[in-house]
């Protein structure tokens, strides 16, 4: 999550994953086409991602 003020967009973070790639650290596979941006990530009660949750939203 970004910090209150903060902004990034895909490019942004595709740019920053590029220098790993170069670097030999992940693969150019890893950098995300597409990225959804939201206010906070659900989770349960007892602080995991509600990967359930999350699925149904993008139904």
């Amino acid at each position: 999550t970004l910090k209150p003020g903060e902004t990034a967009t895909l490019e942004d973070i595709q740019n920053h994953l590029r220098q790993f790639v170069d670097s030999g650290e992940i693969n150019k596979w890893a950098i995300p086409a597409q990225i959804d941006f939201v206010e906070d990530i659900p989770k349960t009660s007892v602080g995991k991602i509600n990967k359930k949750l999350i699925r149904d939203q993008l139904q």
